[in-house]
């Protein structure tokens, strides 16, 4: 009943908030497309299909890793300031099953804005994108990438519990992921001192892996899927260990939400 409870909540918020949803998508495609056409512009005629095809995934991908980030990492700080997670321990109800439940406005939004990005590209490179190689080594890749996402937006909800610190700087941690994080560009097409910086960021086994079922291009390690999945699991588990310890730590001393807004 809980689960169902949280799932018509945000279903709920979802659609009153319906004009932001929409301002949010249109605003993400219109900063994507900016910086993919200026892309695009130097790339030469017969590499095209290609660059477009790695441009979109990337921009894929960047949606599910940035979108948790705020939806629900950078949303604690509200949640927090409202009262919200006082209400729920009230009502016996995890504050980690309503972050989790976030993800429905974050699928909804990263979905939408994935599906318009594509026609966009395709536009910009006069041709439709190539095929998908492998579907089911697409989708895994991409349930890896979001577990991870999630869990980190997790760790973030239960740093922002516990000190009351806004994390103002997530969103630069996460520019940062997307330029050097193998998320962007394949790790092997990176300087060799930044692919050792990429082998050591969790997203860049699952961007691979994501690349290798999208286009067929080859991950820079060989058993990058085995590795995604395996890291998404430790992390997963990280965040929701780090989530019950701050939940425990707010039942004794509360939270700390004085001077938030």
């Amino acid at each position: 009943m809980k689960a169902k409870a949280v799932v018509w909540l945000h279903f709920l918020r979802l659609w009153r908030y319906r004009i932001s949803f929409m301002n949010t998508v249109l605003n993400m495609i219109l900063w994507f497309t900016i910086f993919v056409l200026g892309a695009l512009m130097f790339v030469p005629r017969e590499q095209l299909a290609e660059s477009a095809a790695l441009a979109f995934w990337g921009i894929v991908m960047w949606n599910f890793i940035s979108t948790p980030t705020w939806v629900m990492g950078g949303w604690m700080r509200f949640y927090v300031s409202q009262g919200f997670v006082e209400e729920h321990m009230l009502a016996n109800t995890s504050t980690t099953l309503v972050l989790v439940g976030r993800m429905i406005p974050n699928t909804a939004v990263s979905t939408a804005a994935s599906i318009l990005m594509y026609y966009v590209i395709s536009a910009a490179a006069g041709q439709p994108l190539p095929p998908v190689k492998s579907w089911p080594t697409l989708l895994l890749g991409l349930a890896d990438l979001i577990a991870m996402a999630v869990a980190y937006s997790l760790a973030i909800a239960a740093v922002t519990m516990v000190t009351g610190a806004p994390m103002r700087l997530v969103e630069l941690g996460n520019f940062l992921v997307f330029i050097v994080g193998g998320v962007a560009a394949p790790v092997s097409k990176l300087p060799t001192a930044l692919q050792k910086i990429a082998l050591a960021v969790p997203y860049s086994y699952a961007s691979e892996t994501v690349r290798l079922g999208a286009t067929g291009t080859p991950p820079h390690t060989p058993h990058a899927p085995e590795i995604a999945t395996a890291l998404a699991i430790t992390l997963a588990a990280i965040a929701l260990a780090l989530m019950k310890r701050a939940e425990k730590a707010v039942r004794v001393r509360g939270t700390k939400a004085i001077g938030g807004m």
